[in-house]
């Protein structure tokens, strides 16, 4: 975080990018530690909700094939300042945002209902999806293969299903719309709908599952 115009130069002398072309959010800047195995010392720093680290397990098997595995945190996490006083850290933590579900929704959104029930029937497909929360979105991947994600509006759901065209679906109902261009900007084919009521959830996870068969 000290050495940004370094970085910037670094990244783009080794992609060969424009530098007027690079823009970075640094505040999902994360540090990532990959190692074979950690301490229980180790696991329990990535508890903290405001320490932008990551520890990732990996190993290597026969045919050259290298797995890895991103160890997860603890729910309900607290903050890093409640125990130190170093400025360094605190001062990190004025520049970096780790984002929750809670960043997502306003306190008098009616969309908050309709977003738990679906979230308790998206877990109840497959234990390994994680919900990762961005600036922007939340996201729902498998390991690090994102299957789709949600944008809270203020009365309903956005949904953005990755790597599918509406004819990939069955979809009797005729709710899926094609975005525009997504194949050009984020090289892949992306659909959504709208969940307005909790009528709507039911349907919501019949799409989603058939994504979730494609690539899950």
């Amino acid at each position: 975080m000290n050495n940004k115009d370094s970085f910037i130069i670094e990244y783009a002398k080794k992609l060969n990018i424009n530098l007027n072309k690079i823009k970075i959010d640094w505040t999902q800047s994360r540090v990532l530690f990959i190692a074979q195995n950690f301490t229980s010392y180790q696991q329990n720093a990535i508890n903290f909700k405001d320490l932008p680290i990551e520890l990732w397990e990996v190993g290597k098997f026969e045919e050259s094939l290298i797995l890895y595995n991103k160890l997860k945190s603890a729910e309900g996490s607290e903050s890093i300042n409640k125990i130190t006083k170093n400025k360094e850290i605190k001062k990190v933590n004025s520049e970096i945002k780790k984002y929750s579900v809670e960043d997502h929704f306003k306190n008098d959104w009616a969309s908050r209902d309709i977003f738990n029930l679906l979230r308790e029937r998206i877990f109840s497909i497959d234990k390994r999806i994680e919900e990762v929360p961005t600036k922007t979105y939340i996201g729902y991947k498998i390991g690090s293969f994102v299957l789709f994600n949600i944008t809270a509006r203020s009365t309903k759901i956005e949904v953005q299903l990755y790597r599918v065209k509406p004819s990939d679906l069955s979809d009797q109902e005729n709710k899926l719309k094609y975005i525009e261009n997504s194949k050009e900007h984020w090289n892949k084919h992306v659909s959504k709908f709208y969940i307005n009521s909790e009528d709507d959830i039911e349907y919501a996870i019949f799409l989603i599952k058939q994504v979730y068969k494609k690539f899950g």
